[in-house]
């Protein structure tokens, strides 16, 4: 059933239009390079999809180009229209009129057809064989204001008196599917509206033809609310709109996911020039939006729409404001973040059947990974996105992806250092097989970092989220968009080891390389563990790994050493440490009275003046016995029968420190 979904989804791209329109493209970089003014190319933009015959010549020739087989479908040139329309104010006076001009709608075409049964609507064609596809757009337009209007309540587009009935013209929409252009400031209320007509290109299939209607529709209608609003939430909108409106076009409207998943850094109401279609594929945000919070009522997704409408040119309140107040309960719009960065990542072959309803069919929208590693790989520390581009702007999120492979034997420590100045929320997904999904957010201090362990050995990957909720005073309208910077780093999280001897536990300064025996617990095979000793002068080198609870160290002390005892300390890769406190003691050579044929030494008891030994590895039984009857018969005859009782030590050195 999968692969027959996808197989339609990609059938429905192909028959999509191959429209395109590039002089939009050669005069944004144009407006770039800085060769024409802003009044220039909003004027340019709108003659390229209106009248490209107004186009300087090294415009010209490129209005309309194939879209290469595969491409996304051309979607709608609101965006063209919208920006020249509220730019009227800002440009020289001599453009400003001929713009005006060009943004009205044209006069009708040679034939109309026109309904009053929900809306009155009139809809223009200029041939007599496209009388059976206007009268398609008649009927989607009728379905579309039942739905949208009458039923979600979304503002019916006001009509100018003049005009008598909403005009739709079925004809080359300029390279896209077709556009709603807004052409005058609606004088008859007090809030922010306009006037607006809408294009619907003649070349598009049925199934498409009525989804544009609706998506273009749902334009007028934000025309009669907010036209202030962010470009980006209008096509979000929009494009949620027309695939509830028209079920059979869903798939018109998943296919632009892709895009929108493949920059999950961006904010949410980013849009670009030209587009991307990321405008179109945050749909899936709207979506989200309206099942997660609206009961999957599109009025609930109207209501966003009411709340933002204004009466002055200044934004506000804006999308985001509204969200925040409606959310309140939920976390405000900060709250919807997370929760939607959470979700937007189960999409596709990455779908856990515990999110966004039908998720596991839209392949291909799979959520951008910023970096995928392995247990088998660890540790990775103080990484930071390769890109600079792709760390999370406002409301933008990474995705680091921990694929469980071999089992480990301890816990995986996620940690994160953030840029103090910006908001950040780090989320911890813990997924696997056939188990519910949990999440573990990790708590971050004033200074931006945190750090948190999981247990990885049941589960197939952990998924560290990252994003950036924007710093004090975020606004979307300021179009201010920093990425913010990072650090994370992956590791096991290993038990710190313990250190209880080593064997011998005395060394004379001067020694060189003197083999010693280490004990404790815990210790980790692995080129990370470390050995260091206390002090200044002697330096101490791992030999061998005998066991996790033994080691084979070397001692080097120089001859100037301070005397005394000193601490060793093991530490395990991760950094967990543990210290043997003064386990080891140097002594000076003139201390050292003989060597055992095992190559321990005695040392003498300055206090007592007399010799003592005792051998750590030395014999045992009857001939350790024998050794002690030797040793003391021996120390007999050198001090006398005037001999004090004393504590025996041994300590071994190498053969260079036993000639000395």
């Amino acid at each position: 059933m999968r692969t027959l979904l996808l197989s339609f989804a990609l059938q429905l791209l192909i028959v999509t239009p191959a429209l395109g329109n590039a002089s939009l493209d050669a005069i944004e970089q144009a407006y770039r390079q800085g060769s024409i003014t802003e009044g220039q190319r909003l004027y340019y933009r709108v003659a390229a999809v209106k009248a490209p015959h107004l186009l300087p010549d090294r415009f010209l020739g490129s209005a309309r180009a194939a879209r290469p087989r595969g491409a996304p479908p051309s979607r709608s040139h609101f965006r063209v229209m919208i920006d020249a329309f509220r730019g009227l104010g800002r440009v020289e006076p001599g453009i400003r009129a001929r713009l005006r001009d060009l943004l009205l709608p044209p006069p009708d075409l040679t034939y109309t057809i026109d309904s009053t049964a929900v809306f009155p609507v009139r809809v223009s064609y200029a041939l007599p064989s496209q009388e059976a596809k206007a009268q398609l757009v008649l009927e989607s337009a009728e379905t579309a204001y039942q739905a949208e209007v009458l039923d979600w309540g979304f503002w019916a587009p006001p009509i100018e008196p003049s005009a008598g009935s909403f005009r739709f013209y079925l004809q080359d929409a300029g390279g896209a599917a077709g556009y709603t252009s807004p052409y005058l400031e609606n004088d008859l209320t007090a809030h922010l509206d306009a006037y607006s007509y809408i294009v619907i290109d003649p070349s598009l299939d049925d199934v498409y033809l009525a989804t544009t209607v609706a998506h273009e529709l749902n334009h007028a209608c934000q025309m009669a609310m907010d036209f202030g609003e962010q470009v980006g939430f209008m096509e979000n909108t929009a494009s949620y709109v027309e695939a509830v409106v028209f079920p059979d076009g869903w798939w018109d409207t998943v296919m632009t996911f892709p895009y929108f998943q493949a920059q999950p850094w961006r904010p949410l109401e980013h849009k670009a020039t030209p587009s991307d279609y990321y405008e179109y594929g945050g749909a899936l945000w709207v979506y989200f939006l309206a099942t997660q919070y609206g009961d999957d009522d599109p009025r609930w997704i109207r209501q966003i729409w009411e709340g933002t409408v204004q009466n002055g040119p200044i934004n506000e309140p804006d999308y985001f404001d509204v969200l925040d107040e409606m959310l309140a309960a939920e976390g405000g719009l900060a709250g919807a973040v997370q929760t939607f960065s959470e979700h937007r990542y189960f999409l596709g072959d990455d779908d856990d059947g515990q999110h966004l309803e039908g998720a596991w069919q839209w392949a291909g929208s799979e959520v951008w990974k910023t970096a995928i590693h392995s247990t088998a790989g660890l540790p990775v520390r103080d990484l930071r996105p390769s890109d600079s581009s792709t760390r999370p702007m406002p409301n933008g999120c990474n995705y680091i992806e921990l694929d469980v492979g071999s089992l480990p034997q301890w816990p995986v420590r996620f940690a994160f250092a953030g840029d103090p100045t910006l908001l950040w929320y780090v989320n911890l997904l813990q997924v696997a097989d056939g188990q519910a999904t949990v999440s573990s957010e990790m708590t971050l201090d004033a200074s931006g970092t945190g750090q948190l362990s999981l247990d990885v050995d049941s589960l197939d990957k952990a998924v560290m989220v990252v994003c950036q909720l924007g710093g004090e005073g975020y606004d979307p309208d300021q179009h201010m968009w920093p990425p913010g910077d990072y650090s994370y780093s992956i590791e096991y999280d290993i038990p710190a080891p313990t250190v209880t001897s080593v064997s011998p536990d005395h060394v004379a300064r001067g020694s060189h390389n003197v083999t010693l025996q280490l004990h404790g617990t815990g210790f980790l095979r692995h080129p990370e563990l470390a050995v260091a000793i206390s002090g200044e002068r002697v330096a101490i080198t791992i030999d061998e790994y005998i066991s996790d609870q033994e080691l084979l160290v070397s001692l080097t002390v120089a001859p100037d050493a301070e005397l005394g005892p000193r601490s060793v300390t093991v530490t395990n890769p991760g950094g967990a440490s543990g210290e043997g406190r003064d386990i080891l003691t140097i002594v000076d050579p003139s201390e050292i009275q003989d060597a055992g044929p095992d190559g321990s030494v005695t040392t003498a008891d300055p206090a007592s003046g007399c010799g003592c030994a005792s051998a750590a590895h030395g014999p045992s039984g009857w001939a350790m016995l024998l050794l002690w009857l030797g040793l003391g018969l021996w120390q007999r005859r050198r001090n006398g029968e005037a001999r004090k009782d004393c504590t025996r030590r041994t300590v071994t050195v190498n053969s260079q420190e036993e000639n000395q």
